[in-house]
């Protein structure tokens, strides 16, 4: 009797590589560098002077040097991430 085996296009879920569950599509390979990449736009995306307009306060839960772009990009998310996958 062979061990039971998981379909071909569930098996890079058991790998150590980055994958991304798609919702309704399936696990998908996240290419080299993309990781790397979103996260250096989204440092300078929080960093952009254009939003000083829209400081304000924000909780104890962020970095003392978060800004108001950066607390919206975790909102935004742990949405796709959760609530709405």
């Amino acid at each position: 009797m062979t061990a039971p085996r998981l379909p071909e296009h569930l098996e890079l879920l058991l790998t150590d590589e980055p994958v991304f569950d798609l919702y309704s599509h399936g696990p998908w390979r996240v290419p080299d560098g993309l990781l790397d990449e979103l996260r250096d736009r989204a440092v300078e995306f929080a960093k952009d002077e254009r939003a000083q307009v829209l400081s304000r306060t924000l909780s104890g839960f962020y970095a003392p040097d978060a800004s108001v772009l950066g607390a919206e990009l975790w909102s935004l998310l742990t949405f796709l991430l959760g609530a709405s996958s």
